[in-house]
């Protein structure tokens, strides 16, 4: 068994302030710095740099597909999720009767402008409306999915209440009707278990900067199931997506597999800055993570409940992902007293409060926290 608290001393951020802000910038293993610095080396070489840069772009791309259990040549990397997104959407136009996009409302919000512009093309935009806890059941998914359903759409986690989706049920009726899934595992990746053989979404759109502990931001994927990557025909192609990217040809000839998505050469300093919590994810085991969080998470919300603070994260551990939200007034100037304490939360509109605990949190940290917030409740209270 991993030891959780040993391990927190090799992230830096854990030793000098209480952390839970793992949902928003993951805390990063210190072997991320080794990896930073020589990025900075590679610099000094200009030209010379390039075969380093390409072997750790093939290495972090590798360290994707291994980490999702999916086949080699099935991912892409870009800078954002929204990114990932766009390059599929445009990809995939409405068919005869199929002509509806169905999304969840609780999506993250670049993800639900994203899909409604494709209304521009001819798609009709169909949002399922969550409930207080942001989960949707299978029941509600089933009531909209049919033959005029083109696409599909959700995060498997949901931003503003940390509610984690039946994925593969949700995957299975979509499949069921022909309907294309993307799914958006942000809110997942490094703290929720993330295989594609057991989601079974034809696509997944994902980043590095919050549970995975990347340095910073700038890094994403997309994974394309081989059989909808060989009808898929990128409508934006770039030079790195080419059959021979070194080769300067006048027409586009597509490479194999979901390089053919990829556009022009990726910003080489979060990969660099990415690989060390990858590999500490990898490393761990990300059902020993999922356990540790869940007993964190479930501390945070006994504690709220014992003060009677609203959570809007849903209580059964199978609905839920790895932050607990709460419905607090203030949520930003509490946020910003608990940081003058040195505890770092988020506060977002339309999510409350959020505690994202990384794993190597220790449990009498989830009691303080809760008690500081409550005391900060009390004293604006007056």
């Amino acid at each position: 068994m991993m030891d959780f608290e040993q391990e927190r001393e090799r992230f830096p951020v854990l030793r000098d302030r209480t952390y839970f802000a793992a949902s928003t910038l993951g805390p990063y293993p210190r072997e991320m710095l080794a990896d930073f610095y020589a990025y900075g080396r590679t610099l000094r070489h200009r030209s010379r740099c390039l075969p380093e840069w390409i072997d750790r772009w093939n290495e972090m791309r590798t360290y994707t597909e291994t980490l999702l259990g999916a086949p080699a040549g099935s991912v892409f990397l870009c800078d954002t999720a929204t990114t990932a997104q766009a390059t599929l959407a445009a990809s995939i136009e409405p068919v005869g009767s199929r002509r509806r996009i169905v999304v969840g409302s609780a999506d993250f919000h670049s993800t639900r402008y994203l899909w409604h512009a494709r209304a521009a093309a001819g798609f009709e935009i169909v949002e399922i409306p969550t409930g207080m806890d942001g989960y949707i059941d299978i029941e509600t998914w089933l009531g909209v999915l049919d033959e005029r359903v083109r696409i599909v759409s959700f995060s498997l986690v949901s931003p503003r209440t940390g509610a984690l989706l039946d994925a593969a049920a949700i995957c299975r009726a979509a499949r069921r009707v022909n309907a294309v899934v993307v799914l958006d595992v942000y809110q997942a990746l490094g703290i929720v278990p993330v295989r594609v053989h057991e989601l079974g979404a034809h696509a997944i759109v994902g980043g590095f900067h919050k549970w995975m502990g990347g340095g910073g931001m700038g890094l994403a994927f997309g994974y394309v199931e081989p059989s909808l990557c060989d009808e898929l025909v990128p409508t934006y192609p770039g030079w790195l997506g080419h059959r021979q990217p070194f080769d300067v040809r006048h027409a586009f000839e597509p490479a194999q597999g979901a390089q053919k998505f990829q556009r022009g050469a990726p910003a080489m300093e979060p990969i660099y800055t990415s690989r060390a919590g990858i590999r500490w994810v990898m490393d761990t085991g990300i059902d020993a993570i999922r356990a540790r969080s869940l007993l964190l998470t479930d501390r945070l919300i006994q504690c709220a409940r014992e003060r009677d603070l609203v959570v809007t994260t849903p209580v059964a551990k199978s609905r839920r992902g790895g932050m607990v939200c709460l419905d607090v007034r203030n949520a930003s100037a509490l946020a910003a007293k608990l940081g003058a304490r040195g505890i770092d939360v988020d506060a977002r509109p339309n999510a409350g409060l959020r505690l994202a605990p990384h794993p190597c949190i220790r449990e009498d940290e989830c009691d303080a926290v809760i008690d500081a917030l409550y005391a900060e409740i009390r004293g604006l209270r007056g």
